[in-house]
């Protein structure tokens, strides 16, 4: 399957940049508090239908969330098979799997479910469900490709949404929100949205059936349970996640490379983009559908947390940087567009000059140590810093001077 660019939808505000909390190191973060369940393909162990057998254990830590009831009509199949990128999905194929509500607890006011899914037939399932039984209430995402999808409760107040493609690996992202307006978005573009009354997520179900008559064979690859409501960013980071690992995307966010580290080469790949104007959508890291200086100053600042200045990407600016950028050799050089991060273009224009380090220096860290360990009241006074930047263009311009 080709690899797609990921949408992107307008619902939620986001309240600020929030990287570096639901994902760590570009992957799901089971040390936020808010990643209340995590079901991992590769990590599915299968079931045989009998009830209390485990069938997926939930890698955000808590076995009680664990999904260990299985039960299915004859003939079903709970069974991992092979998906995108020669990763794993736990096929369901007219079975229901759950963890009962009293170990599973519940997400009650808000709460956000991702699920990397392909429905393999065209019939009706459940993406996920509450647990509470007795004719209450509950959560109720449907999938069907005949049909549209639907986000239900048992009131039958229900918000339409788009067809799933069969036979696709598709990411779906679910919102409750606690004024009962639901989302729904597929790849990260939001397709469908309403009130659907009050929600809860007590206890939880997966399956490939609902009533008897009512069957799919559906691969779940990865299913997350956030307890909240994410952010835009949060939630575009997450897709950009799942499409790195099942399609090959970058699974770090600003890894334009694939190296798996946020480097030189990936904040030059990033400016060369800002210099062509073409505004590619895996680019704009802050969302607003524009790629320029906004979103190097996203990368510098929010995903590699350093500063303008430090070339050598070490995580401070501080001297060393400048024995990098004045050893290259490209200080007003009269060469147009030969200049590079590590070799002093801090500012995007292609050129290392005066205005690098106007750009450097108005940040205000240099010589105070890695940005995540700064606090506000250790910035120093701009005059200073910028006394020192004449010294430094002296230096510079000695050094060019006498070679």
């Amino acid at each position: 399957m080709k690899r797609f660019l990921l949408g992107i939808g307008i619902g939620l505000a986001s309240s600020g940049l929030a990287f570096g909390q639901l994902l760590s190191g570009g992957l799901p973060n089971p040390d936020d508090d808010r990643l209340y369940a995590w079901y991992d393909g590769n990590e599915a162990i299968g079931a045989d239908g009998v009830a209390e057998t485990p069938v997926w254990p939930n890698r955000q830590g808590n076995p009680d969330r664990d999904i260990a009831n299985g039960f299915g009509l004859d003939p079903f199949v709970l069974e991992p098979v092979e998906t995108e990128n020669g990763n794993l999905a736990l096929r369901y194929e007219n079975v229901v799997t759950w963890q009962n509500e009293e170990l599973w607890g519940g997400v009650e006011e808000d709460f956000t479910v991702f699920v990397a899914a392909t429905v393999r037939d065209p019939a009706f399932a459940y993406f996920f469900t509450g647990n509470r039984g007795g004719g209450e209430t509950e959560a109720n995402a449907n999938f069907q490709t005949e049909d549209f999808d639907t986000w239900s409760l048992k009131s039958e107040l229900r918000i339409e949404t788009v067809e799933v493609v069969a036979d696709e690996l598709q990411f779906h992202a679910f919102t409750y929100t606690g004024s009962d307006i639901a989302y729904h978005y597929i790849n990260g573009e939001l397709v469908g949205e309403g009130e659907v009354g009050f929600s809860s997520m007590n206890g939880f179900v997966l399956g490939g059936r609902q009533n008897g008559n009512q069957r799919a064979t559906v691969d779940f690859a990865e299913v997350m349970v956030i307890d909240g409501v994410i952010t835009d960013d949060e939630r575009n980071d997450m897709f950009t996640y799942l499409n790195g690992k099942f399609f090959g995307g970058p699974a770090l966010l600003g890894d334009f490379d694939s190296s798996g580290a946020l480097d030189v080469a990936d904040i030059d790949l990033l400016t060369t983009e800002v210099q062509s104007g073409n505004n590619t959508a895996a680019f704009d890291l802050n969302n607003d559908n524009l790629v320029n200086g906004d979103d190097r100053q996203v990368w510098v600042e929010d995903l590699r947390t350093t500063y303008f200045g430090d070339s050598n990407l070490d995580g401070e600016f501080n001297s060393s940087d400048f024995v990098v950028v004045f050893n290259a050799g490209q200080y007003e050089d009269g060469v147009d567009g030969n200049s590079t991060w590590a070799s002093g273009d801090w500012n995007g224009d292609g050129d290392f000059s005066s205005t690098d380090f106007v750009a450097a220096f108005s940040g205000g860290g240099y010589e105070i140590g890695p940005r995540a360990a700064t606090s506000v009241n250790a910035v120093p006074e701009p005059s200073g810093q910028f006394g020192f930047v004449l010294a430094v263009l002296s230096l510079g311009l000695i050094g060019r001077r006498s070679r």
